[in-house]
């Protein structure tokens, strides 16, 4: 003890002597030897400086300008031998800001009503709003002279209200319990206070924001540089405005993260604006801008309120507390994005390894990055015994012998609501010599709960050809969607093959249910349960009809009233364009009145270029092969629907039909549609033939041209009805004009006829003739047109669309002129090239097949803007 006295004593007559401090009272050496907090009736007080820097006391507690009401018991200091203009004010103890004017802080303490004044500050740190949370030891300004003082700090603690009663001072602060060391020229004050908060660690699956969405105002909130904000429908809606350096707004999470703890926010964003806009969003150490988990997003104009998701893991070091901040581009000042229902939480039931920005699935586009595998094998990953190559810019893979499957995936950071209609097209093909099964999935990426799943069979040696998986997502939100290919059997065979995978949220598809469409193989029936041995099972009927099953037949009829009535089955095969195709099955009539089946084979969402024939089967007809053969449109047919519509709507029973065979032939030359039906004398087609506009399937008008080609014919009666004894006859014509009247089948026309020759003899074994047409008035709908960068000019997307038993959409025209005057239609592609259009207003318009045209839209180009692709996208950027 003696030893330690006798050193503490030569350290001080050498300081003295070199002029480092002065030999006054032992006050300062006290202080340094004081405890490191003191506790003022619970609550626990440290000053407001500092450590390492001796301070001292300017105005007391018991000056006269200290013994004031608002002011009772205050101290002004300032440091000794420094300058107080900018030096770190801090929080003397834990609380929350209850008053915050720029140069005057006001923290209530929450302990036994204890608050504390710090003004004159010459700056306030950002992010102290009105109810923040603030620790011992946490800056929060920096000492000023405001508005025109010598720089100083002027501090008080105070008990409830600021009146003279309330005053405390002087108070045992950091051990200073003697009342004279508070008094006007009074050096030797010491700080022991640092930051060092004791939050707690974030509790796992909360949310941990406060008032996220916005019912309580901007409270907990900051904003942040240039950036206003306001509340509009309990949704904040805030902006950059001009200048400075940007733009936020923000909340500080009092949570203590670990090390790499995963992170989830999620949140609505929107633009009410006309203008493109782009937001970042940062998830960080509030005092830090080290690791920061960053998404970029950006909102088209007009952009409705979606869910928007970031994942990621915090940083290497322990976060004390979270900053959650959002900032907004560009500095316009033209309001505003929108923002609400933020939370964050502290995600442990979940597997994030990497960051991740999870934007809403834009619609009609392909999610799938490096489809094309044309930069390799990046963006995608293989699981299990799967191994891979690139060959020719396409992915072989297979699965080796042993462990649990082998697959190759895509995860797609895109968030999806529930009961998302999607569609997955890619190829694949098989250039090993075994049989291979691939089994495609698309899920949630952290769920197997009801995926979207179809297997295929490829055998040996099976060219690159076009599948297609359609679906709908799970009953949940899918916060990320992934892709995934499992390969069969795990012989280590080379090798499955797979291209150009696209997947697309369509939310203009019907898709009740999964459906797996591969390529159609040839000369194979198409058609399950075709001969109705499984009762009605793949099988659908529509409107007015209905049906049974007799001896292992389909018995059906159109009941009277509505729209038509039909039967038929969608089949999951993919067809390239003009694929010839046969469709075989037998038909009879049972009743005793004349029946019509109207007979079509066509795109299963789509009416456009059908093959169509029509049949009409006396009473009593026995069961008798009919053939249709034709053609594909001249599109792809994702999927093919066979449909028999049964006329006329008397409710007599029955139409029957069995043994129902389609196929796909290339190896019949099949130029046209053909439509074969049991005939006596054998004629060809052509010797019976009654045609409305050369064939047509659709017409906008009722007045339309016949023509007839029957051998022999010297007499013909014609009529919109079938032909009774009301119907006169008539010199035959090769052609005539028709004036096509109502039906009960809706839209569809019918004209039938008779045709004699001199003698009075029924020709084409006396068979009534018929030819079909469907009236189509509707004209289509031109929804949205967006301008977007293409190839070296600038591209323009349409999204039109026409009804579903319409004759399709066939040309859109382009005009600078509203009039259209000048301009010709074009045939109509969703993707419009503009190079060499000049800048001006576009005028466009699309048209069916049979003449009806929208009405005309405009939007403005100009090849000196430049163009952002308009959807929500995410970017490290």
């Amino acid at each position: 003890m003696q030893m330690r006295l006798l050193i503490r004593c030569w350290l001080l007559l050498v300081l003295i002597g070199v002029g480092v401090i002065a030999p006054q009272s032992s006050q300062a050496q006290d202080a340094q030897e004081q405890p490191a907090q003191i506790t003022i009736d619970g609550l626990a007080v440290k000053l407001p400086f500092q450590p390492g820097a001796e301070w001292q006391v300017t105005a007391g507690w018991e000056a006269a300008n200290h013994q004031q009401a608002w002011n009772y018991y205050a101290v002004d200091v300032v440091p000794v031998n420094q300058a107080c203009l900018g030096q770190p004010i801090l929080a003397v103890a834990h609380g929350f800001i209850e008053s915050n004017n720029g140069h005057e802080l006001q923290i209530d303490h929450r302990v036994n009503n204890y608050r504390s004044l710090y003004s004159h500050l010459d700056t306030v740190s950002p992010g102290l709003a009105v109810g923040t949370e603030v620790f011992q030891g946490q800056q929060i300004g920096t000492c000023g002279g405001y508005p025109n003082f010598v720089p100083h700090l002027h501090f008080q603690i105070f008990q409830g209200a600021r009146v003279a009663s309330s005053g405390v001072m002087p108070v045992p602060i950091d051990g200073i319990t003697d009342a004279n060391r508070l008094r006007s020229g009074q050096r030797g004050l010491y700080s022991t206070n640092q930051f060092q908060p004791q939050l707690p660690p974030a509790p796992s699956q909360q949310n941990l924001v406060l008032n996220g969405d916005f019912s309580a105002g901007t409270t907990n909130w900051w904003k942040y540089g240039d950036a206003a904000w306001s509340i509009v429908d309990q949704g904040l809606n805030f902006r950059r405005n001009p200048g400075g350096t940007g733009g936020s707004v923000g909340q500080n999470l009092a949570y203590q993260f670990a090390a790499n703890t995963p992170i989830e926010a999620q949140f609505d964003l929107g633009n009410p604006s006309g203008v493109t806009k782009h937001v970042g969003v940062f998830i960080r150490h509030e005092s830090s801008w080290d690791q920061p988990i960053h998404c970029g997003f950006t909102l088209p104009p007009y952009s409705p309120m979606q869910r928007f998701s970031i994942r990621g893991r915090s940083g290497s070091v322990v976060w004390n507390k979270l900053t959650f901040e959002v900032w907004a581009d560009p500095p316009d000042g033209i309001p505003d994005v929108r923002m609400d229902n933020v939370a964050i939480t502290y995600r442990t039931d979940i597997a994030i390894s990497a960051k991740t920005c999870i934007a809403p699935a834009p619609s009609q586009q392909n999610l799938v990055r490096n489809g094309d595998f044309s930069a390799g094998t990046a963006d995608w990953w293989r699981y299990g015994d799967a191994s891979w190559g690139i060959v020719d810019q396409a992915l072989n893979f297979r699965r080796n012998p042993g462990g649990d499957g082998g697959s190759v995936g895509q995860n797609l950071p895109y968030r999806l609501n529930p009961n998302a209609p999607l569609e997955v097209q890619f190829d694949l093909g098989n250039p090993s010599g075994v049989t291979k099964y691939a089994g495609v999935f698309i899920r949630h990426s952290s769920s197997w709960d009801q995926p979207i799943h179809c297997g295929f069979t490829l055998p040996p040696y099976s060219p690159m050809q076009r599948y297609v998986v359609r679906g709908r997502s799970g009953s949940v939100v899918w916060n990320e969607l992934t892709f995934e290919v499992w390969a069969d059997p795990p012989d280590g065979t080379s090798d499955l093959r797979m291209d150009n995978v696209a997947i697309a949220y369509r939310p203009e598809l019907y898709a009740p249910a999964t459906t797996c469409i591969a390529p159609a193989p040839s000369q194979q029936n198409l058609v399950r349960n075709g001969d109705f041995s499984a009762g009605t099972a793949d099988w659908w009927r529509y409107g007015d009809a209905s049906w049974a099953i007799v001896d292992q037949g389909l018995n059906f009829k159109r009941n009277p009233g509505g729209d038509g009535g039909s039967v038929g089955q969608n089949l999951p095969y993919r067809l390239t364009p003009n694929a010839p195709l046969e469709v075989q099955f037998d038909l009879g009539n049972p009743s005793g009145v004349t029946k019509y089946a109207g007979v079509f084979i066509r795109h299963s969402s789509s009416w456009d270029q059908p093959i169509h024939c029509g049949f009409m089967l006396p009473a009593y007809s026995p069961m008798q092969r009919y053939v249709v053969r034709g053609r594909s449109g001249s599109v792809v047919w994702n999927e093919l629907t066979f449909e028999i519509w049964a006329d006329p709507p008397d409710g007599i029973p029955d139409l029957r039909m069995d043994n129902v065979a389609i196929a796909y032939r290339p190896d019949l030359a099949i130029n046209a549609t053909t439509c074969i039906a049991p005939t006596a004398n054998q004629e060809q087609p052509n010797q019976c033939l009654v045609q409305i506009d050369q064939g047509a399937q659709f017409t906008a008008n009722l007045n339309v041209d016949l023509e007839f080609r029957v051998d022999q014919a010297a007499t013909m009666r014609v009529s919109n009805q079938p032909l009774d004894s009301s119907i006169a006859w008539q010199p035959y014509q090769a052609s005539l004009d028709w004036l096509l009247t109502s039906s009960l089948l809706g839209n569809n026309r019918t004209v039938y006829a008779e045709f004699r020759d001199s003698q009075g003899t029924m020709l084409c074994a006396g068979h009534e003739l018929r030819d079909d047409i469907r009236l189509d008035t509707t004209a289509p709908n031109l929804i949205e047109m967006q301008v977007y960068p293409f190839a070296a000019s600038l591209g323009l997307a349409i999204t039109a669309s026409d009804d579903p038993t319409g004759s399709g959409i066939n040309a859109v025209q382009l005009s600078s002129r509203a009039d259209f005057s000048g301009s010709t239609w074009l045939p109509y592609s969703p993707v419009i090239d503009l190079e060499g259009l000049p800048n001006s207003t576009l005028y466009v318009r699309v048209r069916d097949s049979v003449g009806n045209s929208s009405a005309a839209q405009s939007i403005a180009i100009s090849t000196q803007q430049t163009y952002r692709l308009y959807l929500p996208m995410t970017s490290d950027q």
